[in-house]
């Protein structure tokens, strides 16, 4: 064989290779099937709403790979219990029918996201229109972490998971104060951020921190907000957990305080003490139902920003 022939060989060879390295990384995605754990996960939920005699349950899908296998999840478990309906968002939120957040507030394909979450309210909307009641006497079925794979802050969660990873929640299961209870993680749970990074602790409560350190400028300044909805007329208080860090840096800057607000009124200020791990606590005033947000700020001029968050709670104020 001349070299020319060996070239073109070799050549061939090598794409070859590449092809089938190439395929075998996306073919979770390329390809119209799902894996048999998430099948048998599938009729795990859906024998489990057959015997119960519940109708029209809604599966709830959340961030990668779910946003690629709901269509084909529904597909499934469809086959099994008849009508069901889809919701593309945190679990939570579904019972207050949230809507979409803005396209750059999805984090892996945030074009899709938005579509699908779109597409499954308009769906949702059409059948219910406005009636949580009507939502909430819906079986709701997510799996974890096949189609939501985005850490389960929600409180009252564990409780439903039927067997590994699958969870159905009951037709009327839950109650407005647990529904109005909120608990964020700060890493996953964020609808938007002005930078920072996720990190793993040893301290936290959630599987992941936020984090943002900018001690060298003396410039710097950092936000992150959250959603909450609620349909109780009422005060709320705000917990937030984080790092208590040294009043001063390195460099003898002044580590700016760390400001709360709801829907833009302040709730909190906690200037650091070097305290460890622990809760920052606040109060809303009367909140009507409907969408809300909490934002987390730090920065000062001529200040360092170091800023390590864990958690954020909401609930009604009681007593």
């Amino acid at each position: 064989m001349d070299r020319v022939a060996r070239r073109r060989v070799w050549v061939l060879f090598i794409g070859i290779s590449l092809l089938t390295s190439v395929a075998a990384q996306f073919n979770y995605y390329l390809n119209p099937y799902i894996t048999q754990t998430n099948y048998d996960k599938l009729r795990a939920a859906g024998q489990f709403i057959q015997e119960r005699g519940w109708t029209e349950p809604i599966l709830v899908a959340l961030d990668e790979p779910g946003v690629f296998l709901w269509s084909l999840d529904r597909s499934y478990l469809g086959a099994m219990v008849g009508q069901l309906y889809s919701y593309y968002g945190k679990l939570q939120e579904l019972y207050f029918l949230a809507p979409p957040l803005n396209e750059s507030s999805y984090r892996w394909a945030p074009d899709s996201e938005l579509v699908t979450a779109t597409t499954n309210i308009a769906e949702l909307t059409k059948r219910f229109g406005s009636d949580l009641a009507a939502v909430r006497s819906r079986p709701v079925v997510f799996l974890a972490p096949e189609s939501y794979s985005r850490a389960i802050s929600e409180q009252f969660a564990a409780r439903y998971e039927i067997a590994f990873g699958v969870f159905v929640i009951p037709p009327g299961a839950l109650s407005d104060s647990e529904l109005n209870g909120w608990r964020l993680f700060s890493a996953s749970d964020y609808t938007w951020k002005s930078g920072g990074s996720i990190q793993r602790s040893n301290w936290s409560l959630a599987p992941q921190i936020l984090e943002f350190n900018e001690t060298m400028r003396g410039a710097a300044s950092f936000a992150v907000a959250y959603r909450f909805f609620n349909t109780l007329s009422s005060p709320f208080t705000i917990r937030v957990r984080l790092m208590d860090l040294p009043r001063n840096s390195s460099l003898n800057l002044t580590t700016a305080p760390v400001h709360v607000f709801v829907d833009d009124v302040l709730s909190i200020v906690h200037a650091y003490n070097a305290s460890g791990p622990m809760w920052i606590t606040g109060q809303s005033g009367i909140l009507p139902p409907g969408q809300h947000i909490v934002q987390i700020t730090a920065g000062a001029p001529g200040s360092a920003v170091s800023v390590a968050l864990d958690s954020v709670e909401v609930s009604p104020k009681t007593g």
